[in-house]
């Protein structure tokens, strides 16, 4: 097997742990039922986290079909923030990573503008080595073309990529282009792996 050379981590149900999906916030808060919403987490923001569309462009015509009470800004800091409680456990993982010599990145299905959010608002440019988001990459996970864009983007070896991911898909389709692939369930799959991975001090 190839020396472990980076790690990479989902976003979503890895890295953040929302309390809940936006989509259930909306209808919580603002009695926008998925239903009514449906059409666009599952139709054009799709195009968004494959980089084919602009969520700031797509967005506003759904805002006043839902007759969201305020401007663009607001929903996308209100979407941002519901989606971003970082589990500082994780952020530890990384940086006990990069101090053994292992580069650290996000593998994310992601859009143009929360990528912006996580990377600079939110500060993870402090933690990864670069973030690996569908919208870059013109790909999305599980698709075959993710993995094999990200591996030539990285440089290095299939194997020497370890890679944590909440939904089994993802890590099916990593391990088939020869990732070392892990399905993250909780923190403590993770904790149990560093303890066999990284080499003790």
């Amino acid at each position: 097997m190839s020396k472990l050379q980076a790690v990479l981590f989902d976003v979503d149900g890895v890295l953040c742990v929302p309390m809940f999906r936006f989509a259930a916030y909306l209808e919580r808060e603002h009695n926008l039922s998925f239903k009514h919403t449906q059409p666009f987490f599952q139709g054009v923001f799709l195009d968004c986290i494959d980089g084919k569309a602009d969520l700031r462009e797509v967005l506003p015509s759904y805002l006043e079909q839902w007759a969201w009470p305020s401007d663009l800004d607001s929903f996308l800091a209100r979407w941002f923030h519901e989606e971003s409680l970082v589990d500082a456990r994780v952020l530890n993982a990384m940086q006990l990573l990069r101090e053994r010599g292992m580069k650290c990145y996000l593998a994310t299905n992601q859009e143009r503008h929360r990528s912006n959010y996580l990377w600079h608002d939110l500060g993870m440019w402090r933690w990864c080595d670069g973030m690996l988001a569908s919208w870059g990459i013109g790909a999305r996970k599980p698709m075959p073309e993710y993995f094999e864009r990200v591996t030539q983007q990285l440089g290095l070896a299939p194997a020497s990529i370890a890679f944590w991911d909440d939904a089994q898909a993802n890590v099916v389709a990593a391990q088939s282009h020869g990732w070392q692939a892990q399905h993250y369930r909780d923190y403590s799959n993770l904790a149990a792996w560093l303890k066999t991975t990284i080499p003790q001090s």
